[in-house]
């Protein structure tokens, strides 16, 4: 145990950059750093509007020990068949995500044990000038605290 001491730099809020991989495109390993991909995969990127790409890493505990529940959230504007049909594909799988703050740091969120479910919601807003598009999410929940890599 040590102190918890105030960290004097910058600490700017939100994601820069999300990126995801499914389960079933990556080897089984225990390691964290970049996972070893099968033929054909390789992290792809989410675009998230910006001031909407954010980072939420919740800490409990259960009679089983601690528990982290993750989620990663940003809003992918637009809509098309080939949007729709990409993202109903998509939430049958699970995910391996990277995402990278604005302050630089990475992180790695589940693993082939325990990866993330994209759920996602679509919008119009009421207002001309209100969002359109998707609100994606990728959420699970881990017996370890994501990886800062």
């Amino acid at each position: 145990m040590t102190d918890l001491n105030y960290d004097p730099v910058n600490n700017i809020g939100g994601l820069y950059r999300i990126r995801f991989v499914p389960v079933a495109g990556v080897t089984p390993t225990l390691a964290t750093g970049t996972p070893n991909f099968r033929d054909g995969f390789r992290f792809y990127t989410a675009y998230g509007t910006e001031s909407t790409r954010g980072y939420e890493e919740r800490q409990s505990n259960s009679d089983n020990g601690p528990v982290w529940d993750v989620t990663v959230s940003a809003f992918l504007p637009g809509d098309s068949p080939e949007r729709r049909a990409q993202l109903a594909e998509m939430v049958r799988h699970r995910f391996i995500i990277q995402c990278e703050d604005n302050n630089g740091q990475l992180r790695q969120v589940g693993s082939y044990e325990q990866p993330l479910e994209l759920t996602y919601q679509f919008v119009t807003g009421k207002a001309v000038a209100d969002l359109r598009g998707y609100a994606l999410t990728f959420r699970g929940s881990l017996s370890e605290a994501p990886a800062i890599l």
